[in-house]
């Protein structure tokens, strides 16, 4: 058996890889970014596929039943059979806009997708239009609740000929585009994620502001605020909804008690800004990533107490994600991806 940290598989491709997702079973992982191909290696024994790609690929996402595989293609959304790689359809979505998310909805019936001003919900087996909800400049971060029917927004509007220092979190009902909350701090919004709680989740969120704040996705009121010496970049949920994790621009990645805000032991140190955190799916292990020092650039550790798992000299991150049964976690560098062993979960 491997120790923790070890490699268990390396992805070449001919460009940077922005986007990781694993199948359901955790028996495949899916990479792929400027390459011009998406990669689908079985973590394991199996031969590695290509599918092509028309553009630069932002974000990746497998059906429930892991039949299907959904690309952020540049301009474009595609969703292909795993099994063949063979396309079932493609087209863009929005005029003159990159794809920059994708998500099925639970019954797998459903693509939810963002451009920077719009959330469209289409068809997965056709890809015809469902409904187009229109929002303001710029989506910097987006979330699907647990059941399907909300998306959270990290709006960013600090970008355009009109820039100015502000921005949102908002909760939006797929079903109707019906706004349900939105709360407005004092500037722009970078990153939001739902609480696995059904059908009101909670929602995290970090903002320039230097705060990180949970709110309710109903009522929109604060639930708690935890004060940053910078903006949180990146923030993530447990998955049992017991701990979050908020990685910022300082250098540090906290965990905090998804309750009530108040931290815990689990904290990590980098001596230039975190770039991207993770939850495993046991809710045991977070995953953070960051500049500065070269023997740890990439820190997996307990939760609760913050004992380190193991810390790896890595290149520049540029996706990360945990398998769905917590026993791998995928990196995107500028080059391959790679695959580690966290050991036993």
């Amino acid at each position: 058996m491997s120790a923790p940290g070890a490699t268990l598989l390396t992805v070449q491709h001919d460009g940077a890889v922005t986007a990781i997702a694993f199948s359901p079973d955790s028996t495949l992982v899916a990479s792929g970014g400027g390459s011009m191909t998406v990669a689908l290696s079985p973590v394991g024994a199996g031969q590695e596929r290509r599918i092509e790609s028309l553009g630069f690929v932002s974000d990746l996402a497998f059906s429930p039943d892991g039949t299907r595989l959904a690309v952020a293609d540049l301009d474009q959304v595609a969703v292909f059979e795993v099994a063949t790689g063979a396309a079932v359809w493609r087209g863009p979505v929005q005029a003159e806009r990159s794809v920059n998310t994708v998500a099925f909805t639970p019954a797998g019936d459903l693509l939810v997708v963002t451009t920077d001003d719009h959330v469209f919900v289409l068809n997965a087996a056709t890809g015809s239009r469902d409904r187009e909800i229109a929002v303001e400049p710029t989506i910097a971060d987006a979330d699907l609740s647990l059941d399907g029917r909300l998306i959270a927004l990290a709006i960013d509007k600090r970008h355009g000929a009109n820039h100015i220092n502000a921005g949102a979190a908002a909760v939006v009902e797929l079903d109707t585009g019906a706004e349900r909350s939105r709360f407005t701090p004092g500037d722009a919004v970078f990153a939001i994620a739902f609480s696995p709680e059904k059908p009101d989740p909670f929602v995290l969120f970090g903002s320039a502001d230097n705060t990180t704040r949970m709110i309710g996705s109903s009522s929109g009121e604060e639930v708690w605020q935890e004060r940053l010496e910078t903006g949180a970049s990146s923030v993530a949920f447990d998955p049992k909804g017991r701990w979050v994790v908020v990685g910022s621009a300082d250098g540090t990645a906290i965990v905090l008690e998804a309750e009530s805000g108040v931290p815990s032991d689990g904290k990590v140190a980098f001596d230039g800004a975190v770039t991207h955190v993770a939850f495993a799916g046991n809710g045991k292990w977070a995953a953070a990533t960051g500049f500065g020092d070269p023997d740890q650039r990439l820190v997996v550790f307990n939760a609760e107490s913050g004992t380190k798992r193991y810390a790896l000299p890595i290149q520049e991150c540029l996706a990360l994600g945990f398998s769905p049964d917590s026993r791998w976690l995928g990196v995107g560098h500028f080059d391959n991806a790679v695959i580690l062993d966290n050991g036993t979960p």
